[in-house]
């Protein structure tokens, strides 16, 4: 499908969602004088995606769109508006499976709406499909070469955290779109591809947004999805999960966990940022030795508000290694397109059990001095000086007094942190919730 075709495609959903004042005529006279620019416009949507998918067959069920990836990061907020409205129009338009490939590309070019407006386009949604306004300050995905590079890290892991039938059972408890779930694509995942193994993902995501949960649905029908917010998850079903993950990943909100943090009864994992509370419920989910990596603000490994956590986390999980990531590109570009936020990457190994203090050779991390001790791992060059302030997320008035400077290529070869073997660990204890009544 090349651009003219797809802008045909997408004239019908358009030319329906207008307002009453606007006439099909004035709207095909502007389709008309400005088609070169429209047809530019979406073409970056589909440049990755020129060959469509032969059609599942009934025997074969509904085709995920694994190896579909997003179009560009670097676009203008113009660009991200229409390439959204364009997704959400597609959406609703047929059922999970029955995409082309060109159609998945447009999916998978929704980025969200943090940075965005919604109020200037609210009458161009398809109806019973408007985005959350929490999205103007939750939603910014993980930049597409970041999960690619995650998935490089972890996929030649893959084989040790399989279990007996060869199945790594996965969590993405943030799932927007799926973007860190795409990147173990088995094109880019070479453990998925066979070679003598018997080895697979099986993804459970978990999605509060019903755009995002729309979308990912439709992108990745292999997914076992949940809409909802992972309290009532938790609440629901998470008993039963407890010690079954191999892996979990995740890009989690930064900001205040909201009326959601009602949902989880459980007063040990109270916590008031949302991203402190994904890392510590969805850690002690998974099985002994099993991996986690998560995407947190700067702040969390760096400074004293995070101290407690730290030491919570560190009883039950092995730090294995952390990465800070740049806020800026050399030419001034935010890396994560419309939020100027300074990130590290952070894996973990589950202990499999509890520590009665905190080990010796983690004390460092304790005391937020992780980066003091592994300054090759700030990948890029450090303007200012932090003392926590980024754990907030996105500035709200000009930008962080603290940055890194640095083009993205990826994360340097992953070496591990040997674990403890001197120290003895205890069982964990987990409390039952209660259901939650509003």
């Amino acid at each position: 499908m090349n651009t003219a075709e797809f802008l045909e495609a997408l004239l019908p959903a358009w030319r329906a969602s207008l307002p009453p004042s606007i006439d099909d005529a004035y709207f095909d006279g502007f389709v008309t004088r400005h088609r070169a620019r429209l047809e530019a416009a979406v073409a970056p949507l589909i440049a990755l995606f020129a060959e469509p998918a032969p059609a599942a067959t009934a025997a074969e069920g509904p085709r995920p769109a694994a190896d579909v990836e997003a179009p560009r990061d670097n676009r203008t907020k113009a660009e991200r508006t229409a390439a959204n409205l364009a997704a959400m129009h597609l959406v609703v338009s047929k059922t999970p499976g029955h995409f082309t490939a060109a159609e998945l590309g447009v999916l998978a070019g929704y980025t969200g709406w943090g940075g965005l407006s919604i109020e200037s386009v609210r009458a161009k949604f398809p109806p019973g499909l408007v985005p959350e306004t929490f999205g103007l300050i939750h939603e910014y995905y993980t930049p597409t070469n970041l999960a690619h590079a995650i998935a490089d890290a972890v996929c030649p892991l893959l084989p040790g955290l399989a279990g007996n039938t060869g199945v790594v059972r996965a969590l993405e408890p943030s799932a927007g779109t799926g973007r860190l779930i795409g990147g173990f694509s088995a094109r880019r995942c070479a453990p998925l591809q066979g070679a003598g193994l018997a080895l697979a993902l099986r993804w459970t995501a978990l999605e509060f947004s019903i755009v995002s949960s729309k979308l990912l649905a439709a992108l990745r029908p292999d997914v076992e999805l949940h809409h909802m917010p992972l309290e009532r998850w938790v609440s629901g079903e998470g008993s039963r999960h407890h010690g079954t993950f191999n892996f979990v990943v995740s890009n989690p909100p930064y900001g205040e966990r909201g009326a959601a943090a009602l949902e989880d009864t459980d007063a040990f994992y109270k916590e008031n940022r949302a991203y402190a509370y994904f890392m510590r419920r969805t850690l002690d989910m998974l099985v002994a030795g099993g991996l986690g990596v998560f995407l947190v603000p700067a702040g969390f490994l760096t400074g004293n508000g995070n101290r407690r956590v730290r030491e919570k986390l560190l009883l039950r999980h092995h730090l294995t290694a952390a990465f800070r990531l740049p806020s800026q590109t050399t030419s001034g570009r935010d890396f994560v397109p419309g939020a100027n936020v300074v990130m590290d990457v952070i894996f973990w190994r589950s202990r499999g059990g509890e520590l009665t203090e905190v080990d010796a050779d983690d004390q460092f991390i304790v005391d937020g001095d992780y980066f003091e001790r592994f300054p090759q791992h700030i990948l890029g060059t450090v303007e200012g000086e932090s003392n926590g302030e980024e754990e907030a997320g996105v500035a709200r008035k000009g930008r962080w007094r603290y940055s890194v400077i640095g083009d993205f290529t990826g994360l340097p070869p992953l070496e591990e942190r040997p674990l403890c073997q001197a120290c003895t660990l205890g069982p964990i204890v987990h409390h039952e919730t209660t259901a939650f009544e509003s």
